[in-house]
């Protein structure tokens, strides 16, 4: 018996080359891929940008959390704190006789009604005639009064 090679269309001959040169494309490229990650200057070139990276993300959050800290913790001399109320209001003349920060708001409106819109912050200004709140980060004066009249 005589057994005959079986025939292969065009079709199924076309489509076995194209599998071919694709596989051969993708070997290329795979190998072309590793060659590329694996190479020094790839390598060098990730860890630089990796590290730049963490540096600018640390500088970030440096900036935030100082910027964060000093929001809260405003340090202005008694004369800068006097010249801007004197921009809000006419002052009485001569020195106060204290400038005091508010650090405990709470016991301090507890304390009197004047103080009821007094924030953790503000400055309470007193003259012998005269007692001041000034919100110094709104830039504005919450309160004020003659100390005759809270008594």
């Amino acid at each position: 018996m005589y057994m005959s090679k079986p025939v292969r269309s065009v079709s199924q001959a076309s489509s076995k080359k194209s599998r071919s040169f694709f596989a051969r494309v993708s070997r290329h490229v795979k190998k072309t891929t590793r060659k590329v990650l694996l190479s020094p200057t790839f390598q060098k070139t990730a860890r630089n940008i990796m590290v730049g990276i963490i540096v600018v993300i640390s500088l970030y959050g440096i900036m935030v959390y100082a910027k964060q800290a000093l929001q809260h913790d405003v340090v202005v001399s008694k004369g800068e704190i006097i010249d801007r109320v004197s921009q809000h209001t006419t002052l009485p003349k001569g020195d106060p006789t204290s400038v005091v920060r508010v650090q405990d708001a709470s016991r301090l409106q507890q304390q009197n009604a004047f103080y009821k819109d007094v924030s953790q912050g503000d400055y309470v200004i007193v003259f012998p005639s005269q007692v001041i709140i000034y919100n110094l980060r709104e830039d504005r004066i919450v309160a004020s009064m003659s100390p005759e009249i809270g008594r």
